[in-house]
């Protein structure tokens, strides 16, 4: 896979964009990125603010001048921003529609990897998440807020579609072989086959032969195979992660169609709006 080097964060000037800063500081470390770019958005209609009006709470609340918030940003950056292996850093505070200048800012400096934390004041709507999952070309990574970046249990699902061993290499490569990080991988099965006893050791079986082929380097990963009785591949999945305490679910951003589910994107998008505390790294 495409190695991930630059790295677009898009801050909102929340409490959230601390663990924001400290992520970022994480990934440079994890990945050796070559670049890292702090992205603000203040809403054109929250350009202009009468003497006394306050803004309300939105995704950039923001609305003082692009300067002081650039050099808000900045000393945010010295502050919070640690990493033994320094890229280039740069920052950016522009007027416009936030979901929009993500997108567009994402395509035009072919990000590799996308930082989006989730507010809990947002919890139940999925709406700015679910259409970054959908629209961005680049890997995302979503996190809730106040998740600290230690990771000790990681989950692939994996339904032995390209993109999701794609998802599954970048879990070994970054987390493989370090001490005390678990890995997993879980198929959500037809449950037609819920009966076969000898199904699961097919699965594992063919996981093998396809990390085999497509040089993934897989050593100590724990199977996990369930059956979609709910009809309700991300369901299945969160259930999974929360009783054996993933802290973090890696995939790819799409799969194989499916009667239920048109493809591993689709699961991605529910998993990213449902209201749990585990982090998701979507990758393309």
């Amino acid at each position: 896979m495409k190695p991930i080097q630059n790295l677009i964060v898009a801050l909102d000037m929340s409490a959230c964009d601390k663990c924001l800063f400290r992520f970022a500081g994480y990934f440079s470390d994890m990945l050796k990125l070559r670049r890292v770019y702090f992205l603000h958005v203040i809403p054109e209609s929250f350009a202009y603010q009468p003497p006394g009006m306050r803004s309300p709470q939105v995704l950039s609340p923001v609305a003082s001048p692009a300067g002081m918030i650039r050099e808000k940003i900045q000393k945010a950056v010295n502050r919070h921003f640690k990493t033994r292996f320094w890229p280039e850093i740069i920052i950016e505070v522009k007027e416009g529609d936030p979901l929009r200048a993500v997108i567009e800012k994402t395509e035009e400096l072919e990000a590799d990897l996308l930082l989006l934390g989730k507010k809990r004041c947002n919890a139940g709507s999925g709406i700015t998440a679910r259409m970054i999952a959908r629209r961005v070309m680049s890997s995302v990574f979503f996190f809730p807020e106040h998740t600290r970046p230690e990771f000790h249990h990681i989950l692939v699902p994996v339904d032995f579609s390209d993109p999701s061993f794609s998802a599954l290499q970048l879990a070994c490569s970054v987390w493989g072989g370090q001490q005390n990080t678990k890995l997993s991988w879980i198929h959500v099965a037809d449950p037609a086959f819920d009966q076969q006893q000898e199904w699961p050791g097919k699965l594992c079986a063919v996981f093998d032969r396809m990390c085999a082929s497509k040089k993934v380097d897989s050593p100590g990963f724990n199977p996990a195979i369930v059956f979609n009785n709910q009809r309700n591949v991300a369901a299945h999945i969160l259930d999974w992660a929360v009783k054996n305490k993933a802290d973090l679910i890696v995939m790819g951003a799409k799969g194989h169609a499916d009667a239920h589910e048109l493809q591993l994107g689709s699961v991605a998008e529910k998993l990213v709006t449902l209201e749990e505390d585990i982090p998701v790294l979507i990758v393309r």
